[in-house]
């Protein structure tokens, strides 16, 4: 009876003890395909600097909008649960997430499919709603001056090896990201519009095709896009080089000694991962852009630490992170293999 009694008093004071303690926090982050190298690398990044900070749960949505509003609306109904970290399928779906996490006042930082200016328009999405990306304009004009420095300037270019017809044209093929996409679309334009508007040289698009990020679908699109016209590959990311790549090097050429990009053309893409430096130091992706994952973590580590702590915001380095309003976007750098 007297160990009954104690084990009962033990047990209450336990039970005392934990209705004491404060909940844990937690941040629940949002990704929208866990198979992504670009944001897995990202993600990857961001949990190290939350080990140690705050709890976190990681949602992946594999591509469907429905099944990240469901996982959201799971996550804002935990009382646990501090801020909200998102990557969303639909980027035109923010407005809905904000309303949703403005009932329960907690606050959301978007990062890589950037919400439309109009969506942070409220008083309470001002102050409690961040997003964080790349600059895509920039990394399409960066691609741009990658072109420029292999073909060694416009004047040069007519009487390269890289001008295959000797038409004094680039004949340019394009393969895009994901429609709708931010990046896909700011990549795309701003690519073509530096090479011919600002470098001067005469462009022509010869094919597009839209490959979802995926290096097997850009393989699979070359079989039917690749003809021996094209002179210049730009990619909206490093995997769909890469698939463009694959399929490339299933081909025999009649000049299989040369460099890669005059066996077929140059080819670059954005973001720098592990297998895109690994395809320019074997020189068969002829350049990238970094789209710096360590450093937009650590930008979407600040804004937690300023949402959920107070702490100041840090003053970037206007050549590395951009802010305007609650918009912060980093800048790329050019990637090529050292001479």
């Amino acid at each position: 009876m007297k160990n009954n009694l104690c084990k009962t008093l033990v047990l209450l004071s336990a039970l005392a003890l934990c209705a004491c303690q404060k909940p844990v926090s937690l941040a629940q982050i949002f990704i929208y395909d866990s198979t992504d190298t670009f944001i897995g690398s990202l993600k990857g990044n961001l949990l190290k600097n939350l080990d140690g900070y705050i709890a976190y749960n990681v949602n992946s949505a594999e591509r469907k909008q429905t099944t990240q509003n469901e996982q959201t609306i799971s996550a804002l109904e935990d009382s646990r649960t501090k801020i909200l970290v998102m990557n969303t399928v639909d980027r035109l779906s923010s407005s809905a997430l904000i309303e949703k996490a403005e009932k329960t006042d907690v606050p959301i930082i978007f990062f890589n499919r950037e919400p439309l200016p109009t969506d942070f328009a409220s008083d309470w999405a001002s102050k409690n709603c961040y997003y964080v990306g790349s600059d895509p304009s920039v990394e399409g004009k960066l691609q741009a001056r990658i072109a420029d420095q292999i073909f060694g300037g416009k004047d040069a270019f007519s009487s390269s090896i890289y001008d295959k017809n000797n038409d004094g044209w680039i004949q340019v093929a394009i393969l895009k990201g994901e429609q709708g996409h931010q990046d896909t679309e700011q990549r795309s334009r701003y690519c073509v519009s530096e090479l011919s508007k600002t470098l001067g040289y005469n462009v022509q698009i010869v094919s597009t095709a839209y490959c979802n990020w995926e290096r097997s679908v850009a393989r699979e699109m070359m079989k039917t896009f690749y003809n021996s016209s094209i002179e210049l590959l730009f990619a909206n990311n490093d995997d769909m080089a890469l698939g463009a790549i694959d399929y490339l090097q299933t081909l025999s050429t009649s000049t299989p000694s040369a460099p890669f990009s005059q066996q077929f053309f140059p080819i670059i893409g954005v973001d720098d991962t592990a297998a895109g430096q690994a395809a320019v130091e074997a020189g068969t992706l002829s350049g990238t852009v970094l789209n710096n994952a360590e450093r937009q973590a650590s930008v979407i580590f600040d804004l937690m630490k300023h949402v959920l702590d107070g702490k100041e915001i840090p003053h970037y380095d206007a050549s590395q992170v951009v802010p305007n309003g609650n918009f912060y976007h980093v800048l790329g750098e050019i990637i090529r293999k050292a001479s």
